[in-house]
């Protein structure tokens, strides 16, 4: 009997310990790390189906390793060491092939310089013993890149490829109009096409915080053809950073339509990045009798065709604010309502218009008697 006693004890603490060592984590497992490993499935599996072979994290230095590859309209000099009959200028042609003498139409697109020119010397092998050439870019073809996102003007992008002045990143934005006050500078991602015939791409995220406060210039990366830039909407809009892209990301004016009861209505031309408060300013402010500081609209109409309305309680003496002073964007309109005084001295004036006219009357025919 205590021996079954005993056993049974054992076969507790047995059980307890299995839970503790087995059971316990299995359940930790499938609880916190599982959701982890899915998500993180998901995005090799989001990444492979984008042909992102690499995804750079912490630096970027990498970008600026990149090699130029060789692409439609691009012009070169090829010289055949040994063999001048053979030298000869050659163009890549809208498929990307190009004519080579003995060889005839061959493919050199999406191949780095070194990487056609060590393809070319091994086809040429056939022909010839051990051949050496020089392949010299002449006249690179300009570049086309998407940006996407928060921008003004979103779209495809043809970009010179000028030796002396080569195409960065910051020109790009420039070129589309520069950011929204939405932008989210600190996390620019960029997607760039890998050496070779096989459709492969890598990315990277850009901080142009650090970009436009420190001059890190790793973050301002030359573009290269086929390049797609997206900049998302920022979680959280911060206004320093908002000042900081106002220096060259951004427009330098923008127009605004002010209605209502400020001084000086109309289309006004404001710098860019001017909060509403800023703007009623520069309309000549409220007048001062018949404002509804309670009640001021913006109205907007987005990139997509809908329109956005919001009301604002305006106080002069507020900083920037999304709640009551927000940064204005280009287009807008700004209505500044009626307060109840100045409502009821025109709904006055409308009853006593008629009657004034009335009056008017009377005392012609007074006079004419």
């Amino acid at each position: 009997m205590d021996n079954l006693k005993k056993f049974t004890k054992f076969g507790e603490l047995f059980n307890l310990n299995l839970q503790k060592k087995i059971l316990y984590p299995i359940i930790f497992f499938s609880i916190f790390l599982n959701p982890l490993l899915i998500r993180a499935s998901d995005e090799i599996k989001s990444d492979k189906e984008n042909n992102i072979l690499i995804k750079y994290t912490e630096s970027t230095n990498e970008l600026q390793k990149d090699q130029y590859l060789l692409g439609t309209g691009d012009n070169l000099q090829l010289r055949v060491i040994g063999v001048p009959e053979l030298n000869s200028i050659i163009n890549i042609l809208n498929d990307g092939t190009t004519t080579i003498p003995i060889l005839g139409i061959t493919n050199i697109s999406g191949m780095t310089i070194n990487e056609a020119k060590l393809h070319l010397e091994k086809l040429l092998s056939d022909e010839l013993i051990n051949p050496k050439i020089d392949l010299i870019l002449l006249n690179a073809r300009p570049i086309k890149i998407s940006i996407i996102g928060e921008v003004i003007r979103p779209g495809i992008y043809k970009l010179p490829m000028n030796t002396n002045d080569l195409p960065s990143l910051i020109n790009a934005i420039e070129k589309a109009g520069g950011v929204t006050s939405k932008a989210d500078l600190m996390s620019i991602e960029l997607k760039r096409r890998l050496p070779g015939q096989t459709i492969r791409f890598k990315k990277t995220s850009l901080n142009f915080k650090d970009l436009l406060s420190k001059g890190e210039q790793q973050n301002n990366p030359y573009l290269f053809d086929g390049d797609v830039i997206t900049i998302n909407v920022a979680k959280k809009i911060d206004k320093e950073i908002i000042s900081l892209a106002s220096s060259s990301l951004s427009p330098e004016t923008i127009r605004v339509n002010f209605l209502g009861e400020v001084r000086s209505p109309g289309v006004k031309k404001l710098a860019s990045n001017s909060t509403l408060i800023e703007g009623i300013l520069s309309a000549g402010g409220f007048n001062n009798t018949r404002a509804n500081y309670k009640f001021v609209e913006i109205l907007r109409i987005n990139r997509n065709g809908n329109a956005f309305k919001k009301r604002y309680k305006i106080s002069l003496g507020s900083n920037y604010s999304e709640k009551n002073n927000p940064i204005l964007n280009n287009g807008d309109s700004v209505w500044v309502k009626k307060n109840k005084f100045a409502k009821m001295t025109d709904s006055i004036g409308l009853v006593a218009a008629p009657l004034k006219d009335i009056v008017t009357i009377w005392t012609f025919f007074r006079l004419t008697d």
